[in-house]
């Protein structure tokens, strides 16, 4: 079966450092309770490869240049060996190389940012021109600096960005480099009053409401709040109680990130705090210690989703998002405690 390309030729985030990793989604992964140590080591470092290759998100299909990725040289015989793991999830696509989907679909929102970033360079540019000479030039929208820059191959007369690969990693089949991998968002956010929670929120929050918007957009809103005295962990919490999909807004339409900090949409659907409302959870309480501990804030706005069948040993639950996101994000907890995830039809 025939598959396109999952990023656009020019996709280039060579010059971004960081690439962002789900740690608990690798962590829970079938090809980290599959594979061998090496597969998923050399699966990671080919992840990293393909962020800095172009486009992004790729990788050529060859094996021995997929072998000096990794670090093995011309050692393609061990390359091979592992290669069924550490290849898992790529796909051939129509253009002769290989592509991750979930890399790939990082790499589209890195790549939508860095565009809106460009565009709002060039009207800035526009505006101080305009300024300078008293002319009155109009700024293109972002859909016309896009048809103005895929025709022109460039964004037109804003600087480049500096395409600056980390020193050694200079090898890809057609020609540019490969990366490391680090758990940071594209763009680090800037900042005083920006901390982890920020970029834990972006995560959280429905991709729905952050394709659509830039990482500066979203971290200004996040500053304006935390000015006005919200908390990082409260605005987190929310997130991943909106996330969950507890709550709904205008009819399950998710709104842009940035707006639903700005309009107060967060303080409609943050958790209530055990003091006024206590999760009412009836399993061992060691286990809920261990929950809240592996996923913090977030543990009992799922956990309210849910109930204890002591009969079973299981946690029960109607809600999909709150069985994938248990199993996902402390999956080894309820293994050790032999507890099971059990999803039942709603009534």
């Amino acid at each position: 079966m025939a598959h396109p390309p999952l990023t656009p030729p020019e996709c280039d985030l060579q010059d971004y450092k960081f690439m962002p990793l789900h740690v608990a989604r690798l962590r829970d992964s079938d090809l980290a309770a599959e594979e061998a140590p090496e597969a998923c080591w050399y699966a990671v470092l080919l992840w990293a490869a393909s962020w800095h290759q172009i486009p992004a998100g790729s990788l050529p299909d060859n094996d021995a240049v997929l072998a000096k990725l990794i670090g093995l040289g011309r050692d393609v015989k061990t390359f091979r060996k592992h290669k069924a793991g550490a290849m898992r999830g790529f796909i051939l696509c129509d253009d002769g190389r290989l592509y991750h989907p979930i890399v790939a679909e990082q790499a589209l929102t890195a790549w939508q940012s860095k565009l809106q970033q460009r565009w709002r360079t060039e009207c800035a540019r526009i505006k101080k021109a305009n300024q300078r000479n008293g002319t009155e030039d109009p700024a293109p929208t972002f859909e016309q600096f896009l048809s103005l820059e895929k025709a022109e191959g460039h964004a037109g007369s804003v600087p480049r960005d500096i395409a600056e690969c980390p020193q050694g990693q200079s090898v890809q089949g057609t020609g540019t480099g490969t990366g490391i991998l680090e758990e940071e968002p594209p763009n680090p956010p800037r900042g005083d009053l920006r901390d982890e929670a920020f970029s834990l929120a972006v995560q959280a929050y429905p991709e729905a409401g952050r394709l659509t918007v830039s990482l500066e957009a979203m971290g200004d809103a996040w500053d304006d709040e935390i000015a006005a005295g919200a908390t990082p962990a409260a605005i987190l919490a929310a997130a991943k109680a909106f996330a969950a999909g507890q709550y709904a807004d205008g009819g399950g339409k998710v709104p842009r990130f940035d707006r639903w900090l700005r309009k107060g949409l967060w303080k409609l659907v943050a958790p209530v705090t055990p003091a006024v409302s206590p999760l009412a959870w009836h399993g061992p309480p060691d286990l809920l210690d261990a929950l809240r501990a592996e996923m913090g804030d977030g543990a009992d706005a799922f956990l309210r989703l849910t109930r204890w069948d002591a009969g079973r040993h299981a946690i029960v639950t109607t809600s999909g998002t709150a069985s994938d996101r248990l199993k996902r994000e402390a999956g080894h907890v309820l293994r050790a405690a032999k507890v099971e995830i059990i999803l039942e039809q709603a009534a």
